[in-house]
Order: C-alpha cells, then sequence, then structure tokens
C-alpha cells in the first residue's frame, strides 16, 4: 500500500509540478471551475433535449441528468466514509490554481460527474464519444494540475462515474421500455 501511495504522489508530481505551463493555467483553471458539480453536463443535457426533438435525445438528456447528480451523491457518501486528505494540506511543494475544496479528496467528484454524464450520453449516442471523451479526460486532467486531487482519486472518480452513468442509461432505458 505504501508503493501504490508513494507512485501517487510520484505523478501527482508530474501532473502538478512538471507538466504545467504558465500560459495553460488560465485555460485549466476555467476548465476545472466549468465542471464544477457537472454543471456544465447539465447544461450540456438540457440543450441536447431542446436542440434535439426526439425520444432518444430526451432519454439521454434524462439520463446525462440523473447519472450527474447519483455520481456527485455517490462521491459526497464515499468523501464521509472515507476521507482524504487534499495534497495541498500533507504534501509539500503543490502549485494552487484553484482555492483548496474542504471536502475529501477521495474520489474526485468532477472525475465522477463528467463520466458517469458522458457515459449516459455515450449510451444513447455512441458516436458522441469522439467529442465527449476527451472532455472527461480533460476535466479529470485539471483536478491533477490544480494540485487538488491525487491521480487514484481521479481516477476512482472515472470508474465510478462510468459505472454509474450505465446504470442510470439502463434504469432509464427500462422505465421508458415499460412506458411504451
Amino acid at each position: 500500500m505504501k508503493q501504490l501511495f508513494a507512485m501517487d504522489r510520484q505523478l501527482l508530481e508530474l501532473f502538478n509540478q512538471q507538466w504545467t505551463s504558465p500560459a495553460m493555467d488560465p485555460f485549466m483553471r476555467t476548465a476545472t471551475i466549468a465542471s464544477d458539480i457537472g454543471l456544465i453536463w447539465y447544461a450540456a443535457a438540457v440543450l441536447l433535449m431542446l436542440a434535439v426533438r426526439c425520444s432518444r435525445a430526451r432519454l439521454a438528456g434524462a439520463a446525462m441528468i440523473i447519472a450527474n447528480g447519483a455520481a456527485f451523491l455517490f462521491q459526497a457518501l464515499v468523501n464521509l466514509i472515507l476521507p482524504r486528505p487534499r495534497p495541498p494540506l500533507v504534501e509539500e511543494g503543490i502549485r494552487f490554481l484553484v482555492e483548496t475544496p474542504a471536502s475529501s479528496s477521495f474520489p474526485s467528484a468532477h472525475a465522477a460527474t463528467s463520466a458517469a454524464a458522458c457515459t449516459a450520453l455515450v449510451f444513447f449516442y455512441p458516436r458522441a464519444a469522439w467529442l465527449a471523451v476527451p472532455f472527461v479526460l480533460l476535466f479529470a486532467y485539471t483536478r491533477l494540475y490544480a494540485g487538488v486531487h491525487y491521480p487514484s482519486d481521479t481516477l476512482a472518480g472515472l470508474a465510478a462515474g462510468a459505472g454509474i452513468g450505465i446504470l442510470a442509461a439502463k434504469a432509464v432505458q427500462l422505465l421508458n421500455s415499460r412506458r411504451s
């Protein structure tokens, strides 16, 4: 376990201190703020439902909203059960790009909500993956770049979010088939 934590710290150092650029800081700050509690995904879901007027778009939008909310609640529950201090609170040399949240570090809410909403979208629109997946990866990466999560927090968020996204999409699909 010590080796995993050591690798986590080493990777964080790469993402937060070595693979950075002052020219990229404003973009990364904006991207990480845009993905707060999945707000950008809620907006995308509503836009999809309004712009594409068909039942599949409504199902995808509903699944995205449900997945996003469920992922946020899931990570909040895990935060309470498995409290992990944020890197700036326990690691030296962390670059501060955004204010350190007061919540626990594990798992990343940004990664979880992004992966959940994206997975729900791709469930209904597989070809949307080429556009949506890079945003998920960007939002997850910004949390490392900003120094507020360890890589394992982000990976756990991505995995949990993907699972929640699949469950939400299947639940919406099932409810719709029962209604028809």
